[in-house]
This record gives structure tokens, sequence and C-alpha cells, in this order.
């Protein structure tokens, strides 16, 4: 009976036993399954970034007070492209000449300005003119072949009678000119007179140092690249350097410019317009002068992407 009671104990607290892990009645503990871990969630996709800028809009305008609006557009590593107008950060390089906020640029003065956009560390700039209708901007720099730009050269419009100082960068701009002819002077050097092309092309301005000496003497220099040219007569002689020589009396003056090694140049000198051709690295010239000042031009026909130098002596036989 005691055995049976215990039975029936055991069978009665069957189901209390089996919540409790079924640890009675000779059950045998059971372990639990292990929880599966959860699939990795894929990597996110990198953020698209911008990769270059671009400004669409009018780069021309022709009144004071006049205003246009430019649209900047930042384009993405993804392949697509957004508006960031109002997003960017707008800049005028010369605010005295067009101002711009959120990509409206409006002119202030007539002249050239460079409008600047930028979006995340990311830039691009348009260059724009204003002038009235029917004329056209004239900009460049004045340079020393050989050395480098020249400040506070005048350079005058011979028509207009205007005249502007270059800056320390050697550049000029005139607006609001029709066919001017500029005339470009600094003590030191060499007056020149050139006739510009109108924006978007870039008048450079060579200048020459003023070179004189007397009949007897000699100088030595070089041919720069992209040195001044002369016409002379029929010819045209560059890279070209002018020397002023001074003739006491009338007579015959003797001319020699030699070079170090022969060089693709080929000097030649002109006298009175006459030109004498060279003879290996060196030119002789024999040319009957009066008293006075004489041009004497030194160099070739074509550029030269390096530098000749040269020697030129005379000598002068009275008459």
């Amino acid at each position: 009976m005691r055995i049976d009671g215990i039975r029936y104990i055991c069978l009665g607290a069957l189901t209390t036993i089996l919540v409790l892990g079924g640890l009675a009645c000779g059950s045998s503990p059971t372990t639990p399954s292990p929880t599966p871990s959860p699939a990795p969630s894929p990597a996110p996709a990198p953020l698209a970034t911008v990769t270059t800028m671009g400004i669409t809009g009018r780069s021309t305008l022709t009144a004071i007070g006049e205003a246009t609006q430019l649209t900047a557009v930042a384009n993405y590593t993804d392949g697509t492209h957004k508006d960031v107008t109002t997003e960017a950060v707008w800049t005028s390089l010369k605010p005295a000449t067009l101002t711009v906020s959120s990509g409206v640029v409006t002119v202030v003065n007539f002249g050239l300005a460079s409008i600047d956009v930028r979006f995340q560390n990311r830039g691009v700039s348009m260059l724009m003119a204003a002038t009235p209708p029917n004329t056209f901007i004239f900009w460049g720099r004045v340079r020393e072949p050989g050395n480098s730009s020249i400040a506070n050269v005048q350079v005058l419009d011979t028509e207009s009678k205007r005249t502007v100082l270059t800056n320390q960068s050697g550049e000029y701009e005139f607006a609001n000119l029709r066919d001017p002819r500029f005339r470009v002077e600094k003590d030191g050097f060499e007056s020149v007179e050139v006739k510009s092309a109108p924006f978007p092309a870039y008048g450079d301005i060579p200048v020459q140092r003023f070179v004189r000496f007397a009949a007897g003497g000699s100088v030595s220099t070089e041919l720069a690249p992209n040195d001044l040219s002369y016409e002379i007569g029929p010819d045209h002689c560059f890279p070209c350097k002018r020397i002023r020589v001074t003739v006491p009396t009338a007579g015959t003056l003797h001319l020699t410019a030699t070079q170090p090694t022969v060089a693709a140049t080929g000097l030649n000198i002109w006298v009175n317009g006459n030109r004498f051709p060279p003879v290996g690295s060196s030119v002789g010239a024999d040319a009957p002068v009066s008293a006075g000042e004489i041009f004497v031009y030194v160099g070739g026909f074509s550029s030269t992407s390096g530098y000749v130098p040269f020697t030129l002596t005379t000598s002068l036989t009275s008459s």
C-alpha cells in the first residue's frame, strides 16, 4: 500500500513534475536547445558624395543694376545631380564690379569679375563680363620677357584717352571700349603700341628694357621665349630686341652679333630697314649712317622655346 501510495503520489504530481523539468520519478534532466544566431545584416550602402560642381547661366551683362540668376549643380558619386543653388556659398572676387547673393549676380560697375560657388568642399568659378551693348572689355597683362609681370605700368587707350595702371600681377582691364589701340609706357622701358583683342582673348603685352649706348660700345643681352616682335619693312623680327646706338658723326657703322652656339632662332641684324642674315653663330653688318640715334634690331623669324644670349659689338668709321 505504501508503495502504491507512493506511485499514486508520483502519478498525481506528474503535471507538476513535468512543469518543473521532470526532476522526480526517475526522469532525467533535459538540456535546453541552443538559440540560433540571427543572420548578419547587410552593410549599409555608402553615402553619395559630391565629385564636381557646375554653374549655368548668362555670363555677359550690359547695364549697371542689371541682374541675372546663376544655377549651381552638384554631381555625385552615384551619378545623380542636384540643384544646390540655395545651399551653396557664393562669392564675387570683385564685389565692386559684380555682387552675388544666392546665385543672383548684379552689376555695380562695368568690367570683369570671377563668381565662385562652393558646396561640400567642391567649387567652380565663372568669369563674367559687364559692358554696354556694342562695346567690349579688353584685359591682359604687361610683362618683361624672361622675367615677370610688371606692376604700375600705364596703359593708355589712344582713342578714348583713358588710362589704367597695371596691378601687382601686371594686369590691366578696360570696359566700354570699341576699337582701341593701347600704348604702354614706363620709365626705363621702350614704349609700345598694340592692337588688342576683346574679351575673352587675353591681351599679353611684352615690353623691353631701354638699351642705348654710343657707337664703339657693346651690350650683352638675350632673346627670351615670347619676346617682342617688330615689323621692319617687309620683315617680321621675332623674337627681337631693339637697341639704340648713338652716332657722333656720319660714317659707316660696323655691327657684329655673336652667340655662344648656333641657335635655331638664327640671329639677324636690321639697320636702316635693311636685313643682314646670319652666318653660323654670328651676323655682321656694315651700314652707312648719319649722326644721331640709330635703331638696330637683333632677332629671328620664329618663336623660341629657350633663351638665346648674344653680344652686339659696334665700331664707327667716320666719313
